[in-house]
């Protein structure tokens, strides 16, 4: 049940993007859900969406 939470929760994370797929943190962030996003590819080390990410982004928006 936990990861499933930490699944959604790291898609809102993701959602957080700029037109150029830069990801932004809103005030209260996780920064554990940032560290998993990186962990699994969903986020650049740079802070962009790769390609994973942003298809994780479009199959909940």
């Amino acid at each position: 049940m936990e990861e499933t939470l930490d699944y959604f929760g790291m898609i809102k994370l993701l959602i957080n993007h700029f037109g150029d797929g830069l990801v932004y943190l809103p005030e209260g962030a996780n920064l554990e859900l940032l560290e998993h996003a990186r962990d699994f590819g969903h986020i650049s080390d740079e802070g962009y969406l790769p390609h994973i990410g942003r298809q994780r982004v479009a199959e909940h928006e």
